[in-house]
């Protein structure tokens, strides 16, 4: 579990050694905070409680 202050403060994970791995991270982070995510995991979910 993070701690309080960690909690608070989400950010992306752009502290990598290589450029590439830095801009894929803060894409994907950039898609995850303006909610671009909702539909995968939405579609997930209706496949794993599908009979």
């Amino acid at each position: 579990m993070p701690k309080p202050d960690q909690a608070e403060r989400i950010v992306p994970n752009t502290e990598t050694d290589n450029l590439l791995d830095t801009a894929r991270n803060s894409v994907v982070a950039v898609a995850a905070f303006s909610g671009m995510a909702w539909p995968q995991w939405k579609r997930l979910m209706e496949g794993f409680l599908e009979e």
